[in-house]
């Protein structure tokens, strides 16, 4: 079994530095939630009926949970789409999140393209690659997200940018509940990081009882 209090053992075993990247979840809502603040040329909130997120994999795991968060009684339809089409209802009282890390997913290029056929409101989220070249084109505003995680990793920077660019647009006043997660984040990786010991520490106690078990 791995030694979980070796920090050496566990760099050799994480060769991507996905423990880093969990234990700094707090950094990354800071920085996905001040970029989609302080994004520029976003569309006008009048008029607005719904909300869309184009993803796949991690990236549409955070439009899943943005709808999660922005709950049953917000007044806007809130959908997510992990096909290469929209839905019937997207028109120009859509606002489209367009949410692809590496910015080279096949289905949410293609979805892209039919969402701005529909006339859409479109917000793009990503790194870079093609979609961000088809913004630059269309003159989409974009959060660009720093590179170098995981996609699946990169779920607080991807979400908290679509939930500043709400906030912006005044679709709701988050930032209370902002600085309480983030607060609550901060206490639970002090003590679930991999630099508390397993004594002190349940999630390295759980990962040790499952060693050699299949969870479902």
């Amino acid at each position: 079994m791995i030694e979980l209090d070796d920090g050496a053992v566990l760099a050799r075993n994480d060769p991507q530095g996905f423990i880093h990247s969990v234990e700094n979840l707090v950094d990354q809502l800071a920085e996905g939630w001040n970029l989609g603040r302080d994004l520029t040329g976003l569309p006008e909130a009048a008029g607005l009926r719904s909300i869309l997120v184009l993803g796949v994999g991690g990236s549409g795991i955070s439009g899943d949970v943005l709808k999660v968060v922005l709950g049953p009684s917000f007044p806007m339809v809130v959908d997510v789409c992990r096909g290469y089409d929209v839905p019937g209802w997207v028109g120009s009282d859509t606002l489209v999140f367009a949410v692809s890390y590496s910015g080279r997913t096949e289905e949410t290029l293609e979805a892209y393209a039919h969402a701005r056929a529909a006339g859409a409101q479109t917000v793009i989220v990503a790194t870079g690659g093609r979609l961000v070249e088809l913004g630059e084109r269309d003159g989409v505003p974009i959060a660009l997200v720093r590179n170098g995680l995981q996609p699946r990793a990169a779920l607080g920077l991807m979400l908290m940018a679509m939930l500043g660019v709400c906030e912006r647009l005044g679709l709701g006043d988050y930032s209370a509940d902002v600085e309480e997660t983030t607060a609550l984040i901060e206490r639970r990786a002090a003590e679930y990081g991999s630099g508390r010991p397993t004594e002190q520490n349940r999630a390295k106690q759980l990962a040790a009882h499952m060693v050699g078990q299949l969870p479902i």
